[in-house]
């Protein structure tokens, strides 16, 4: 087989770079005497080496001023399917995902998943019908799904050439791209931080049917002998009091959004936290800020960015878990 000629090389390296997003949009590559420096290669060679991009449509030339990345991404339909009701973190999810796609010239076209799995398959078929340049969606969180329909769902979409990145979780279809954080991790951390500080005797608020949950907290509760395991449902309040009564010294709750309720709870009461009972979140939303809880960290707009950065280069498949941590506030004792 013939070694591809020097100019390809170097086109195919510069070519990388701009997909990559090492240049962006406007930025002015390397000059002819770089190149021809850097890759130790004649100037002729260099020149031959750009004009291959510039011929795709990937650069242009500037007379006396050199070349300059083009906005690849420049008229690019993205599809960013989301729950559209979760006020929690869809604001996030929307700033980050769609300064990114509005740095780049991509069109941002929203659906709303309902944060239904039903929903999900009815949009990606539709989304396969009529084309895309690619899809970034947010996973529902149900334990139950149908693999097997959606993983038929992916398959046609990479039939038809079009890129999908799943975000906040995955089905655990093979070669799907996503980016999540590492819900262990949160579980395992508050654990811990719960028994450094003396607890013993803890309980876990959990939502029904939510594999983040079972995530966060199953984690959790491995740490310690038989915790008090408490829905979010009619009887949170009863089960939160009778916990409380039987000695309980901590909860951890699944979210900002659950551990607003226990806070609520326990205010009814006059329970006082951290000085009566302790608590942990997750998530680190403005709940957790404005009631000073004592928190595990998420990466909401790193998360977006991440998706949107990786659906406009189309370098895929990724695979990114972001780390947490907690943030000490005044909600443990």
């Amino acid at each position: 087989m013939n070694e591809k000629p020097l100019y390809v090389k170097v086109s195919d390296i510069l070519r990388d770079d701009i997909n990559s997003g090492k240049y962006k949009a406007n930025y002015k590559l390397p000059s002819e005497n770089m190149l021809a420096n850097k890759y130790s290669i004649s100037r002729l060679t260099a020149r031959q080496a750009l004009s291959v991009l510039v011929n795709e449509g990937l650069i242009e030339k500037f007379q006396g001023k050199g070349y300059f990345c083009k906005n690849s991404a420049s008229g690019k339909h993205i599809h960013v399917l989301l729950d559209m009701t979760d006020y929690y973190f869809i604001p996030y999810y929307i700033h980050s995902i769609g300064r990114v796609l509005e740095e780049n010239g991509a069109t941002f076209i929203a659906g709303d998943t309902k944060n239904s799995f039903d929903e999900i398959i009815k949009l990606l078929e539709k989304i396969t019908a009529s084309g895309s340049d690619g899809i970034i969606l947010q996973v529902s969180p149900e334990e139950s799904f149908d693999k097997e329909k959606i993983s038929n769902a992916f398959k046609k979409l990479e039939e038809k050439k079009i890129p999908i990145i799943q975000i906040d979780a995955d089905y655990g279809v093979d070669g799907v791209s996503y980016t999540i954080m590492n819900e262990e991790k949160m579980g395992f951390t508050a654990a811990n931080y719960f028994k450094d500080s003396g607890h013993s005797k803890v309980a876990t608020v959990y939502v029904t049917d939510n594999r983040i949950c079972v995530q966060r907290l199953g984690a959790f509760i491995k740490e310690f002998d038989n915790p008090y395991i408490i829905y979010d449902d009619d009887l949170l309040k009863e089960n939160l009091i009778k916990a409380y009564n039987e000695g309980v010294t901590g909860v951890f709750c699944y979210s900002d959004f659950v551990a607003k309720k226990c806070i609520d709870v326990f205010s009814s009461l006059n329970i006082k936290i951290p000085e009566n009972i302790s608590l942990i979140s997750a998530d680190d939303t403005l709940v957790s800020k404005l009631y000073k809880l004592t928190a595990m960290t998420h990466a909401k707009e790193a998360l977006g960015e991440f998706a949107a950065k990786a659906i406009i280069s189309n370098q895929l498949p990724v695979y990114k878990i972001f780390d947490t941590s907690l943030i000490e506030r005044n909600s443990v004792k």
